[in-house]
Parts: C-alpha cells; sequence; structure tokens
C-alpha cells in the first residue's frame, strides 16, 4: 500500500515538473521574441536575471521539499536507508559483475574529467567560447537554466548540489528500490534503464533531444550506484556535472573583465577580483543541455 502510495507522489511530482518546465520555457521564448526586451519595464539583462534567480529558488525549495516528503513516507512504509542508497559501500549491494562495475566507474569518471577539460579549453579558447554562447543564445531552454551574472552562478552551484543529491535520491534511490519491490524478479540491470526513461521523462519540457540526452545520463548514473551499492558516489558526480556550468563566463563579460585588468596596470590601479566576472556555460546534462562548442 505505502509503495503505491509513493508511486502515486512520484508520479504528481513528474507531471509538477514537467509543466513548470513548460512554464519555464514558454516564457524564456517570449522573452527572446523581438520587442519584448524593450517592453519590459527593467532592462533586458536584469529581467533575465530575475527570472533566473527566481527558477533556481524555486527549484532548490521544490526538490528539497519533495525529496523530504518522499523519503518520510519511504521510511515510514518500511524501507531502510540502505534500501534508499544511502547505506555505506558495498559492491555486494546488487551482486553486479566486477567488470560491469569497473566500466561504470571508469565511465562516470571519465565524462566528467571530459566536462572539466571542457571548461578550461574553452576559458582559454574565446573563438570557441563565442561560439557556444551564440548557440546557447538562440536555445530557449539553455537560455532558461544557464547562470550568467556572479549572483547567478552562486545560487547556481547551490541547484547543483539539490541536484546531486534530491534527484539521485528520488530518481535511483527511491525508484530502484520501488522497482524491486514491485518487480523482485527484475535484472538488477535494466534497473538503471527503466529508471534512465523515467529520468528522461521528467525533463519532456527540454524536448526529444533533452529527454534523450538526461534519460542517457540517468542510466550512467544508475549504474554507477549498481556499481558501488550507495548513491554517494552517483550524488558528487551529478553535481559536478552541473556545476560546469557556472565554470565559464559568457565572452562579453569574459572581454569586459580582461578589458578592465588591462586598464588597472596601465594605471597602477588596483586589479580587478577575477572572481567577480560572472561565467556560466559547457554543459547542461542533468538538465538536458551538452556540449555547445
Amino acid at each position: 500500500m505505502m509503495s503505491a502510495i509513493l508511486v502515486l507522489l512520484l508520479l504528481v511530482y513528474m507531471a509538477l515538473s514537467v509543466v513548470m518546465g513548460l512554464r519555464e520555457v514558454r516564457s524564456a521564448r517570449q522573452a527572446q521574441e523581438p520587442g519584448q526586451a524593450q517592453a519590459s519595464a527593467q532592462p533586458a539583462v536584469r529581467a533575465e536575471e530575475t527570472r533566473r534567480l527566481r527558477l533556481y529558488r524555486a527549484t532548490i525549495l521544490q526538490s528539497w521539499g519533495v525529496t523530504l516528503c518522499l523519503g518520510l513516507v519511504a521510511l515510514a512504509g518500511g524501507f531502510t536507508l540502505s534500501q534508499l542508497g544511502l547505506g555505506a559501500f558495498s559492491q555486494a549491494s546488487f551482486g553486479v559483475n566486477p567488470v560491469f562495475a569497473t566500466v561504470a566507474f571508469v565511465v562516470c569518471g571519465g565524462f566528467c574529467v571530459y566536462l572539466v577539460a571542457q571548461c578550461i579549453y574553452l576559458q582559454r579558447n574565446h573563438e570557441a567560447l563565442s561560439r557556444a554562447w551564440q548557440q546557447t543564445e538562440k536555445d530557449a531552454v539553455a537560455a532558461m537554466l544557464i547562470p550568467r551574472s556572479l549572483r547567478e552562478r552562486r545560487l547556481f552551484l547551490l541547484v547543483a548540489l539539490t541536484a546531486g543529491i534530491c534527484e539521485e535520491f528520488v530518481m535511483r534511490g527511491l525508484a530502484f528500490a520501488l522497482l524491486q519491490d514491485f518487480f523482485p524478479g527484475m535484472s538488477v540491470y535494466l534497473l538503471p534503464v527503466v529508471a534512465g526513461l523515467v529520468f528522461g521523462a521528467m525533463h519532456a519540457y527540454q524536448g526529444v533531444a533533452g529527454v534523450a540526452k538526461t534519460g542517457a545520463l540517468g542510466a550512467l548514473l544508475g549504474c554507477l550506484y549498481l556499481a558501488t551499492g550507495t548513491l554517494y558516489p552517483a550524488m558528487l558526480a551529478h553535481f559536478v556535472i552541473d556545476a560546469t556550468n557556472c565554470l565559464i563566463a559568457p565572452p562579453e563579460r569574459a572581454a569586459d573583465t580582461d578589458g578592465a585588468h588591462e586598464a588597472s596596470e596601465s594605471l597602477a590601479v588596483e586589479p580587478v577580483n577575477p572572481f567577480e566576472a560572472p561565467t556560466p556555460h559547457v554543459v547542461i546534462i542533468d538538465e538536458g543541455l551538452t556540449d555547445r562548442r
């Protein structure tokens, strides 16, 4: 009975996520229409920043609220912390093949390293960075999600941390436990596939490509969970993947910072603090946006 309630709550959470996402995408597309920015009472850039900050705060509050609610219901229903993925590291938890576990480690670790390396590359290659941002600005979902200013990046780090913890608990830990409860004969190797499909469906507002990318990422992180028997490595990987979007400044902001630094040297004034330069984009995988080089 309690498992059925959890499934119902999970479906409601997914439906609300899609509806809210579609609403935000529609708002972002309207903001991109000619004349909309000029019609706003605020400068266009300021209006976009306000909208993103509002979205980030709502995402953090909603995610933690839903996670705590589902977690308490699951514990009341008899699930243990270990069954929900919050136990100690143990490759024996799911009984997966050691080769499978090794491949999952290598692929997830390599993917995180690739994203960080891409950030470093874009920081040093202004032409590639400019191309990446040109593509980003054309995408309403990217414009809605990716932080620009310093304030946005600071708050987005909390969004990334929230997504890493909450989404892994709900879409991997809880989802795996429910699947095993309803389908005890299901192969453990199907768990990340099914959970990945559910995770992708929750990002339907990002379109077909977004569903495919987030679904693939969900399956990959699910394999990491299988390999370790605990959600903590998957949570860390999820956080790193999302947090890379805070490492790169838009080219015009980076140029402004470089110019200010040169001026400070020529005028012998106090150098500009590099941390004051806003930075956003590279890859939002969890949110369905990838590799805009």
